[in-house]
């Protein structure tokens, strides 16, 4: 006589020959219930095929398979740690590749902005150069305008000195042959 355990979550179904208190539901994890009417004890088998469990076949998540030749499981381990070291090894070397294309990318990135830094230093320099000279120029220029006005104010003071000079002492007529006797 078959059991019918139905889910109370998700609905699904599953006919066994007997009941079982502690079933759970393969979708979902539920706890199943045997089904206790009358009508799901005498069910015909020619109503609905009966589905069965099916048992998932082992797979190795490592790749390696062990042979139908009796293999022990000693080689198979050494096989499986053999491939893990190797595959280690790749990683590590990959590791290693990126790293190192990381440096040189970062190191090529920095000697550019190095490059354009000393562009603008250099273009920096040369124009506070130019403003420099430009100050200094003004500067002299100011200075020899203010040089020539010193100038021409002194020419005028010692012009005036001897003009006053002049008026103020009366010129003796200087005598042609006591000038000529001094020769």
């Amino acid at each position: 006589m078959s059991v019918k355990h139905v889910c109370p979550n998700c609905g699904s179904t599953l006919t066994l020959d007997a009941p079982m208190p502690s079933l759970r539901c393969p979708r979902c994890k539920t706890a199943m219930q045997p089904e206790t009417s009358a009508a799901a004890v005498q069910q015909p088998a020619a109503e609905a095929p009966v589905r069965t469990l099916r048992v998932a076949r082992t797979v190795t998540s490592i790749g390696v398979q062990p042979s139908e030749n009796n293999v022990s499981v000693d080689s198979f381990l050494e096989k499986a740690r053999l491939q893990i070291k190797q595959e280690r090894e790749q990683m590590m070397a990959d590791a290693l590749k990126q790293i190192q294309q990381e440096k040189d990318d970062a190191q090529k990135q920095i000697q550019q902005e190095l490059t354009e830094a000393e562009a603008s230093l250099q273009q920096l320099k040369e124009q506070k150069t130019a403003e420099a000279n430009t100050e200094a120029e003004n500067i002299l220029e100011a200075a020899r305008q203010n040089a020539r006005q010193i100038e021409n104010e002194a020419e005028a003071a010692a012009q005036k000195i001897i003009e006053e000079s002049h008026s103020q002492q009366p010129v003796a007529p200087v005598d042609s042959k006591s000038f000529e006797e001094k020769k």
